[in-house]
């Protein structure tokens, strides 16, 4: 569900990729292109950002992420959860995304068109737009 070992054996090989923030990968991964093209200045203070990262505590996170499988707990969440995603964000994908939409009771489900991962980034205002949209329901 949110793990495989497929991720482990990612992060035990190239986790360094996304720390060593030159890499072109990790911000496509971040990042729609379009975005990247109007607002380098944004990417180059996210590549700062994550240069400044140390890369065990990096790894250990990310090792978390990939060996950790809580979906047989999340249907005991009871309250009211707004579950959100970039359309086409390869690390909490929208595949993750509808399988917790399922398993929660009263969970809504939207994923931010056109979008990857740093969606409070790149569109503060459609994430703003849902969470007020979730909150007055």
């Amino acid at each position: 569900f949110f793990s495989s070992r497929r991720r482990h054996t990612r992060c035990s090989r190239d986790w360094s990729s996304d720390v060593c923030s030159s890499d072109l990968q990790a911000v496509d991964r971040w990042f729609t292109r379009e975005f990247q093209q109007r607002h380098p200045e944004v990417i180059e203070q996210r590549k700062a950002q994550a240069r400044l990262q140390d890369p065990g505590c990096y790894a250990a996170a990310y090792r978390v992420l990939a060996e950790y499988d809580l979906a047989g707990e999340i249907n005991a969440i009871r309250h009211p959860t707004l579950i959100m995603t970039g359309e086409f964000d390869g690390g909490s994908t929208p595949r993750m995304a509808r399988l917790m939409n399922e398993r929660i009771a009263h969970s809504s489900l939207y994923l931010l068109p056109g979008m990857k991962h740093s969606v409070l980034l790149e569109a503060p205002d459609m994430v703003a737009a849902q969470l007020q949209k979730f909150f007055d329901a």
